[in-house]
């Protein structure tokens, strides 16, 4: 259970209060690029998204010029929601994968239309995407949120064509969607994703020198940095060459780009070695075609494994904690299971950080008992909401505004990400009062009003998954203020404190 503290407990993770986690016990830290190395201007991206998804549906797929004029709804675009493919429906669940809200198209479901469609029974979500169930994950499928719903719309409407008597087939629109999203992001160069991020990148990223500073106090504290992403060597080079200034990469000792986790974690992948043949960061990389014999630190590698990384890690080991190693232990025919308990028992900590809850926390904690900490953007709106004395979006993104309309925890549509319950659409009430589907009343109990207790919160699918999470911050520029000594103990704002002390706030929305 985290206690949400004020800015005077500075940065506090969610970590077991046996054995208190510090930088300075880490030797290895990794992290992953897009929302944690690298932020972005949510409201511009997620535009940037749409359009260019309704542009391929427009221009590549027949879809008639007047979805080009339909505008953006950014409020209700948001991550963390499930769209059933067939019916036409985008859903938000609970923690038991119940349904909490629903939207047909862009019209609200009540409870009697969610009970018809769906029964009583929990959906059979596990957190990734089904054969029915699109589960929205990133914010780069977020736009697909709104964009289905308008589809679905239309599609009622008749305007494909279709005989109004037909059963209207919503999973086509998601097909088309699909081969958007694989013609803007799946090569270099290809759509009008990429190009817009080239001439523009100013728009869409901010720069981190905060976060460069700190990075380079880690690798003066002798820490091993290394970068694990499923982007391309040159959106990588890109972003970071941006945010991070030309020479970023000496930031790091090891680099994996198109790491394809959660493969990379539970798989052999090979790796490539790969460089950069010019000073233009929008340049093409160049790819090695031979897989690399050898994984060695201070170089940069396409695909690859976790196995491979720790085996490499385990040759760096500090001579002493070599001669430490059980003698009835031999590292190089050690299973991966062994060799992860060779490198804990050797004190080599390992942390990751990363946005990505099932790839980037979930995955490595289980497969390599790595220590994890989950980037969560969303920390920030709580925080807003209950006006707490944090630092400034400012002082977080190195004097850039970061103000979004795309993920507001009071959001009308969706409430919140860590809660299930919907607040009043009709007042400022905050995400945590329990709302009944079909009518928008809260039913709210306060302690600091009435005497009696808060009911506790009912979490969201992702909410729940927080709750227990090893640790999480809504920005790496949070740790960049603290000592590497500093317990990463609890947490720095918890949505469980948060539910039972936002009533006693007010609220100018």
């Amino acid at each position: 259970r985290m206690e949400g503290q004020g800015k005077a407990d500075a940065v506090k993770l969610s970590m077991p209060a046996s054995s208190p986690l510090r930088l300075e016990d880490c030797a290895w830290i990794g992290f992953d690029l897009d929302h944690t190395l690298i932020r972005y201007s949510l409201d511009n991206i997620t535009t940037l998204e749409y359009n260019v998804f309704v542009r391929f549906l427009v221009e590549y797929k027949g879809y008639p010029a007047r979805l080009a004029k339909v505008p953006i709804d950014l409020h209700f675009c948001k991550r963390g929601l499930v769209v059933d493919k067939g019916r036409g429906n985008i859903l938000k669940l609970d923690a038991e994968s119940r349904i909490s809200v629903g939207y047909h198209g862009s019209r609200r479901m009540n409870a009697s239309e969610i009970k018809e469609a769906y029964g009583d029974d929990p959906l059979p979500f596990n957190g990734t995407t089904v054969e029915d169930l699109w589960a929205i994950t990133t914010y780069f499928e977020a736009p697909v949120v709104w964009l289905f719903a308008v589809l679905v719309d239309m599609d009622d409407k008749g305007e494909f064509g279709q005989s109004a008597l037909s059963t209207p087939d919503y999973k086509r629109h998601l097909l088309a969607i699909h081969e958007g999203i694989i013609f803007n992001y799946t090569r270099w160069g290809q759509g009008w994703f990429f190009p817009e991020l080239i001439n523009n990148t100013s728009k869409y990223i901010f720069k981190h020198d905060k976060v460069r500073k700190w990075l380079e106090q880690l690798r003066a504290a002798g820490k091993k940095l290394f970068l694990i992403t499923n982007s391309f060597p040159e959106y990588l080079n890109l972003l970071m060459s941006y945010s991070y200034g030309p020479k970023w990469q000496s930031l790091f000792d090891f680099i994996v780009a198109a790491a394809r986790k959660p493969s990379f974690f539970t798989d052999e992948n090979p790796y490539y070695e790969f460089e950069y043949v010019s000073e233009n960061p929008a340049d093409a990389a160049k790819v090695s075609t031979e897989p690399a014999s050898t994984v060695s630190l201070n170089k940069m590698y396409f695909m690859g494994n976790a196995h491979a990384l720790l085996k490499t890690i385990r040759h760096h080991l500090p001579q002493s904690k070599q001669q430490q190693q059980p003698s009835e232990v031999e590292p190089e025919h050690a299973d991966a299971s062994a060799l992860a308990q060779l490198l804990k028992e050797s004190g080599q900590h390992i942390v990751y950080f990363g946005d990505h809850l099932h790839s980037d926390v979930t995955v490595p904690k289980n497969h390599w008992n790595w220590h994890t900490v989950a980037i969560v953007e969303e920390i920030e709106d709580l925080e807003s909401e209950l006006g707490k004395s944090f630092p400034s979006h400012e002082q977080y993104y190195d004097g850039q505004t970061h103000i979004n309309a795309a993920h507001p925890s009071t959001n009308v549509y969706w409430g919140s990400y860590f809660y299930a319950d919907m607040p009043s659409v009709t007042s400022s009430a905050p995400p945590s009062s329990s709302v009944n589907n079909t009518t928008h009343t809260t039913h709210t109990t306060d302690t600091h009003t009435t005497g009696q207790p808060v009911p506790p919160p009912r979490y969201t699918y992702w909410g729940n998954m927080l709750s227990t999470a090893p640790a999480y911050v809504p920005c790496l520029s949070r740790l960049a203020e603290h000592p590497l000594d500093h317990p990463l103990a609890t947490a720095s704002h918890s949505i469980t404190h948060s539910h039972s002390h936002s009533h006693s706030h007010s609220h100018s929305h």
